[in-house]
């Protein structure tokens, strides 16, 4: 029989204290520190050990000790539209330039002569980067029509009924091909020039498949929209699939980080526990972090990672201040 010694270093700790009569710390609590014998798969690796947590946290979500939810998610900030989509420039207060059918036919000027669009051009910036409203699969690479050495990206993103849309990302350069996973925190690309400006198209597909045309309609089909929908109104009317399953992951947090907690004297989880959220912080990881009572009058922050392709990958850390507020290192959950 193999024994792991590991099990008796906390009495052989307490053992050796009653015998010298002298005081001693109690040994770290083996839960938050690094410990290689965890099976993990190697295709699902920790957060870079050279990553580490910030406080910029995007979502809140307030929770009983207990683990009882006890406030709903609040409403995201900057980065995030209010139910739950990113904003492709992180900045829903972004000016629109050309709306949704706005168009340049039956004596109206506002857009291109003959034609009507199908779309939100969103002025930006040179070089401004772009970012996928959800989790997705990218569906096709379009590169006619949208300016010299740019492309649309189109990709599939899922909805909570297990439909989906198509959104274009036009008017920008990326590298992405067909068949590539997207994150919300992983960039597609940036905005390139077109006609001596910088502009993201944003396109919202409501059909199951593709066909033309993606970025404009000639007078001649108005009003038509080829299944296209207007864009923001779309997306501030629907949940992405992604957001229906943040309220389980928060709570399955929660516990994690409670359970975490609990084999270490010095922290208490009898108070309330604010729970905050970044969706943003890597492109394989969502990041949850809780603030709780430790020894001495101080607060401590438990970090959690969540694996965004697998939600059982999940591991805990935090900076120990009795060890120099040195950061314990990733460990994954059981």
């Amino acid at each position: 029989m193999v024994h792991n010694s590991n099990y008796l270093k906390p009495f052989i700790a307490a053992v050796a204290c009653l015998l010298s009569l002298l005081g001693c710390e109690r040994p770290a609590p083996s839960a938050l520190v690094n410990d290689d014998s965890l099976n993990v798969s190697a295709t699902v690796p920790l957060p870079s050990a050279g990553k580490v947590p910030g406080t910029d946290l995007t979502q809140s979500l307030s929770v009983s000790a207990g683990g009882t939810e006890a406030v709903s998610a609040s409403s995201a900030t900057a980065a995030f539209l209010p139910d739950g989509w990113q904003h492709p420039l992180r900045n829903p207060a972004a000016s629109i330039s050309a709306r949704f059918r706005e168009s340049g036919c039956f004596g109206n000027t506002a857009y291109d002569a003959g034609f009507y669009h199908l779309g939100a051009d969103v002025p930006t910036g040179t070089n401004a980067p772009v970012y996928p409203v959800s989790a997705g699969t990218v569906a096709q690479v379009s590169s006619s029509g949208w300016g010299d050495g740019n492309v649309a990206v189109i990709v599939r993103h899922p909805l909570p009924d297990g439909g989906a849309i198509f959104v274009f990302y036009g008017h920008m350069v990326s590298k992405l091909m067909a068949g590539q996973s997207v994150s919300p925190a992983q960039m597609l690309g940036t905005v390139g020039a077109y006609r001596g400006s910088y502009h993201l198209h944003v396109g919202v597909h409501s059909s199951t498949s593709l066909a033309g045309p993606f970025g404009r309609m000639p007078c001649s089909a108005w009003p038509a929209a080829n299944d296209f929908a207007d864009p923001f109104a779309f997306l501030l009317s629907h949940l992405p699939a992604a957001r229906a399953d943040l309220v389980a992951l928060d709570a399955q947090a929660q516990a994690d980080v409670l359970a975490a907690a609990r084999p270490d004297w010095r922290f208490t989880t009898s108070a309330t526990l604010t729970l905050l959220t970044d969706l943003s912080w890597d492109a394989n990881w969502q990041l949850r972090q809780a603030s709780l009572a430790f020894s001495g009058g101080r607060r401590v922050t438990v970090y959690h990672a969540t694996s965004v392709w697998n939600s059982a990958n999940r591991a805990t850390a935090f900076f120990d201040p009795d060890r120099g507020s040195s950061f314990t290192g990733w460990r994954f959950v059981k």
